[in-house]
């Protein structure tokens, strides 16, 4: 919803970052639900909360991808519902929980964890 209604104010301004915010988008909804790690509430220093995200060993990590579109939620607040979740830090750790979700085929060879692809076989 973040990513269209974006898409929607940057298409009004002819803004130049349009094709970017198209890409982000292409890349949520290629991933789709069952390409998207889940995250375990947790809460860092007694202070603030933070989400862990699950360990999928054949996923690349697109952290920075997704802080892109929490931190335009964050610069245009005024435009975005404050009703709802608001974007936490992802914390991605070792000891961060394993999730078990199957691979998901036929992803973009650039959607896949590097290390894990150099070790599978034919």
């Amino acid at each position: 919803m973040i990513l269209n209604n974006i898409i929607a104010i940057k298409s009004e301004d002819l803004d130049d970052n349009l094709p970017s915010w198209k890409w982000l988008q292409h890349l949520i909804k290629t991933l789709g639900e069952d390409g998207m790690s889940s995250e375990e509430s947790s809460v860092e220093n007694c202070v603030m909360n933070v989400l862990r995200v699950k360990d999928m060993d054949w996923w690349r990590n697109i952290k920075k991808e997704l802080e892109i579109i929490d931190l335009q939620w964050v610069i245009d607040k005024d435009i975005f519902s404050l009703q709802g979740s608001q974007p936490l830090p992802r914390k991605c750790a070792p000891d961060n929980p394993v999730m078990s979700w199957d691979l998901v085929i036929g992803l973009p060879k650039a959607l896949y964890d590097g290390l894990w692809m150099s070790e599978l076989n034919e």
